[in-house]
């Protein structure tokens, strides 16, 4: 297979620097989901890298490579230390469980 694998930290985007965030969440901002999920985040005060998909000139590009980390190619799609999360739900069910802040040590 000559397919290109990628990593969190070798994704194509326009700011690899952001991997040094420990919450990265790439999403497209006309999405109710996303929004809901970025709430998660700001409601218990952890700064989050956010990515929009749709302002990236190689949004889609990054999408696909998304596609090749998570298994998933919808959005939003939220990575913890480097490690995938999963999207809105994900999201919703670790904070309720207190997987989150276990993933992030707080």
């Amino acid at each position: 297979n000559t397919a290109k694998r990628y990593t969190v930290t070798s994704l194509p985007t326009a700011a690899p620097q952001c991997y040094n965030q420990h919450v990265v969440i790439f999403l497209i901002t006309y999405c109710p989901c996303c929004t809901a999920a970025k709430q998660v985040f700001s409601g218990m005060d952890i700064p989050a890298r956010i990515i929009e998909l749709d302002k990236m000139d190689n949004g889609p590009e990054v999408q696909a490579a998304l596609l090749d980390i998570s298994g998933r190619r919808t959005v939003k799609n939220e990575f913890i230390k480097g490690k995938h999360l999963g999207g809105n739900d994900d999201s919703q069910a670790a904070a309720r469980s207190g997987k989150l802040q276990e993933m992030l040590g707080i």
